[in-house]
């Protein structure tokens, strides 16, 4: 169950405490988002008319006495209420908790009539999503750099302070330090040099051990030292800290479920660093390490070894991670069904279970959540982790290089491809032929680019793609091959499971008909022209050819002009405007150049293309060839038809090569 429910940060502060999550990362924000961060709120401070500015008030004693109203109301208010009547309206919740907890400062007067602006009232910060552990404590999976920033901040408010007022002095011992808990603390994100827990009880910080997590935090406190200087006088302060009370918004975002809480975590980071699977997963082991005991030097060592397969596979390692997990979890991936079933047809009536999809990571927990000690952490990653980041590797060679051959012209071609159900398969490959210059090793690689295009000719489900290779797993590792078929012998013998890797005539039949017919998908489209195009070129293949390119139709998708007055008619535009013959590979910036171009002008484009995209030469020799009609016109439905059979051909004979 999902319950939101959005309060000022004065009672998201004191409804409960706070821990991380064990997904969670270290602390990450750097200067950037800190200042960031401090800028947005002084800024929402100043267009609210809330800052009174560095001198001092009229009346600084009314003030003070306000504030103290507030915070003496705010000291007797029960928000457990509103936090668990998931009923009450937002504006109710955030209505009942302003009028109980006191009077907001006084706005000041806008010398500005013209134009007419409307003042904002709040100052929406985002959500946080949590898991309830109890009644007094949650979990933060999202939200966890904001909040931290948040505490840091009011500290440093505190502890710049000269002469607190009682008021206020009482606001930041409600807002830091509940009395019924066992640490005394808001927030408890233990590092090693304990930075946060010693900055929230007052004390003088430690110097050493410190993890980068705890640099961070130092970096903040630093920062927000700078900002909160001596032109802050008490009135200003008083008021700035009513501000992140009563006018900061968060939404509590909150479940009874860990693995739903995961789902969000991953889908609502939206402020701050872009948050990246693989880190999520290194806070986790790293936290697992240090749970079980680990010392600093472990963790850092663990973090290293998994850092090198980031670096390594660098913007291909959440794909990895994906392969890693679906390989290693296969059979409950399959959500338990029995693969046979789901590949056998279904009688009328029947019904079977969806494939229930989770998040990459998800499940990959469990191994790092397996390992009881540091030194069974550090052995996985550098056996199990390491061989598998080199199989994936090598995958990814032809990212680095001008020029492909080889392997790396089989793994550019499968790069093209929007799904990745291949991968996991790939991977369990790599695994069980680590000496990668084996011929098998080649051979398969072959085989597995020509039924990747046949399967995305034939239009299969991810959920047909899926159990297709994971079946293709269990036949290798069982020392099969899963792309052929061996029938059963004279003693009656059965012979290779014939549903796995493997094409029948009616389904080869059925590809070639989709290289003729209308590639309407984009994703497909892209693919295949893409694929075709590294075909023309051979055994080598330039990168160039397919990296910082777009599909071109030739004929537009919306023509204008003499497209659709001399040259197709409107049958024609709907029946050849997304055939192979109509499209080629171009770069990116002449495809946004061309848009609607007429052919004259797509023509002298082609012509001075240097030669790097071969497509595209053949749509000109296409357009200037004597067709068997005697067809005159440069570009139409004679000669997209005529390209289109010469394309399938060309795709038809790799199709059959291998």
């Amino acid at each position: 169950m999902i319950t939101s429910t959005t309060l000022p940060l004065s009672a998201v502060l004191t409804s409960r405490t706070f821990t991380p999550a064990k997904v969670q990362r270290e602390f990450q924000w750097q200067t950037l988002q800190i200042s960031r961060l401090f800028d947005d709120l002084v800024g929402a401070f100043q267009r609210m008319g809330l800052d009174p500015g560095e001198a001092e008030p009229a009346d600084p004693v009314e003030a003070v006495e306000a504030v103290e109203a507030v915070e003496a109301v705010n000291a007797t208010v029960d928000l457990f209420p509103l936090l668990r009547d998931t009923a009450v309206a937002v504006d109710a919740v955030v209505a009942a908790s302003q009028t109980n907890i006191g009077p907001e400062p006084a706005p000041a007067v806008h010398r500005i009539k013209e134009p007419l602006r409307q003042i904002p009232d709040a100052y929406y910060l985002g959500s946080l999503v949590l898991f309830t552990t109890n009644d007094t404590e949650f979990e933060v999976y999202d939200g966890l750099q904001r909040l931290t920033s948040l505490i840091i901040m009011l500290c440093v408010l505190r502890d710049s302070w000269p002469e607190i007022p009682p008021g206020d002095a009482t606001a930041f011992k409600t807002l830091l330090k509940p009395v019924d808990t066992k640490t005394g603390r808001r927030l408890n994100f233990p590092t090693s040099g304990a930075t946060l827990a010693y900055l929230i009880e007052g004390r003088k910080l430690m110097r050493t051990p410190l993890t980068e997590g705890d640099m961070r935090m130092r970096d903040a406190i630093n920062l927000f030292q700078d900002q909160l200087n001596a032109r802050w006088n008490s009135a200003r302060r008083t008021a700035f800290l009513a501000f992140l009370q009563h006018k900061i918004q968060l939404t509590l975002t909150r479940t009874d479920n860990h693995s739903v809480a995961y789902q969000m975590f991953v889908g609502a980071n939206a402020r701050g660093l872009d948050l990246q699977i693989g880190d999520v997963l290194k806070g986790l082991m790293a936290d697992q390490v240090r749970a079980n005991g680990g010392t600093v030097k472990q963790i850092a060592q663990c973090t290293a070894a998994w850092k090198d397969g980031q670096q390594t596979l660098r913007q291909g390692f959440d794909d990895f991670l994906h392969a890693v997990e679906t390989y290693t979890f296969r059979p409950d991936l399959a959500d338990d069904d029995d693969l046979d079933e789901k590949l056998t047809p279904r009688p009328k009536g029947h019904r079977r279970r969806r494939h229930q999809p989770h998040t990459t990571g998800e499940k990959l927990q469990l191994v790092l959540s397996q390992h009881v000690t540091p030194d069974e952490t550090h052995d996985w990653l550098t056996s199990d982790y390491a061989a598998m980041v080199k199989v994936f590797e090598k995958s990814r060679a032809h990212t680095e290089k001008d020029q492909v051959q080889g392997l790396d012209r089989a793994f550019l071609q499968l790069s093209f491809l929007s799904w990745r159900e291949w991968q996991p398969f790939y991977l369990a490959l790599g695994l069980r032929y680590p000496d990668h210059t084996r011929p098998a090793y080649a051979q398969y690689i072959n085989r597995l680019v020509r039924d990747c295009y046949l399967i995305e000719l034939l239009g299969w489900s991810e959920g047909k793609r899926r159990v297709k290779f994971m079946r293709a797993i269990e036949h290798l590792e069982a020392g099969r091959d899963p792309f052929s078929y061996v029938a059963p012998n004279d003693a009656g013998e059965p012979g290779h499971d014939t549903r796995s890797l493997l094409f029948f005539a009616k389904d080869i039949a059925l590809a070639h008909r989709a290289l003729r017919a209308p590639l309407m998908a984009k994703e497909k489209r892209g693919a295949i022209v893409r694929w075709i195009e590294t075909l023309h070129w051979g055994a080598v293949v330039p990168r160039a050819c397919s990296d910082n390119a777009n599909v071109e139709h030739v004929l537009p998708v919306n023509a204008e002009g003499e497209w659709t007055t001399t040259l197709f008619n409107e049958q024609e535009r709907d029946d050849w405007t997304h055939r192979l013959g109509n499209l080629c590979i171009i770069s990116k910036r002449m495809n946004s150049d061309l848009g609607r171009a007429q052919w004259d002008q797509k023509r002298r484009a082609f012509e001075a293309i240097p030669g790097t995209f071969k497509g595209a030469r053949l749509v000109l020799e296409t357009s200037a060839a004597e067709l068997p009609d005697g067809e005159r016109r440069p570009w139409c439905a004679a000669r997209v038809q005529h390209l289109t059979q010469q394309l399938a051909e060309v795709a038809e004979h790799a199709l059959r090569e291998t």
